[in-house]
């Protein structure tokens, strides 16, 4: 009896090794091509995700575990985000210009339009095309928009840690998400491709 128990917890575990590093390897491509079962292998990740982590990061930068992970939602998820009507884009306050002068609100920064940062035109972009847009001290507000708020489709722009968290948050609560990670990341000053926010607002 404890035998039989015995292989099927070491026959598991061999099986969850397996899944673990079949996801990150197709995870690693789809950061290049189009993959096939992207929703699943991502659903292993998020399964295993703080052992996977803190293995992760014996060996490398975990930005770079968050960065496949986010890639592979993004594959999983691109044909029923582009099937949302009400789209709201959550981008992260760190990229306003250090002389910013909005004011801040329990919905995030209250963007005047100044044009010392990309804000300006992307919240031009965002009325042209139906979006919302909270620009955001953290993650933790989006809960509280969310109260008050209701939307089908969410365009995270952040570092991929943050992308990858608020997608896991997100999960299960009708909104599908789509990220698009900072080209530099940090506390202040970061930077996003803003062709590929453009390019993202378009997906249909």
């Amino acid at each position: 009896m404890y035998e039989f128990i015995g292989k099927i917890i070491i026959w598991s575990g061999i099986a969850a090794i397996s899944f673990i590093l079949i996801a990150l390897a197709v995870g690693y491509f789809s950061l290049k091509k189009r993959m096939f079962f992207c929703g699943f292998f991502a659903g292993v990740l998020d399964f295993f995700y703080m052992p996977v982590k803190s293995i992760y990061s014996l060996f490398s930068d975990t930005r770079n575990l968050d960065a496949l992970m986010a890639s592979l939602k993004n594959k999983a998820q691109y044909k029923k985000f582009a099937r949302t009507k009400k789209r709201v884009v959550f981008a992260p306050h760190c990229m306003r210009h250090i002389k910013c002068p909005a004011s801040s609100t329990k919905y995030g920064i209250q963007c005047t339009e100044c044009g010392l940062c990309p804000f300006a035109e992307i919240k031009k972009k965002c009325r042209q095309k139906g979006y919302d847009l909270y620009i955001l001290p953290g993650s933790a507000a989006i809960k509280h928009i969310l109260k008050e708020k209701s939307y089908d489709g969410a365009l995270l722009v952040a570092c991929s840690y943050e992308i990858n968290k608020v997608m896991r948050f997100l999960a299960g609560r009708g909104i599908e998400t789509y990220g698009v990670a900072l080209t530099k990341d940090g506390c202040f000053n970061t930077k996003v491709n803003v062709s590929d926010v453009y390019r993202a607002m378009n997906i249909k």
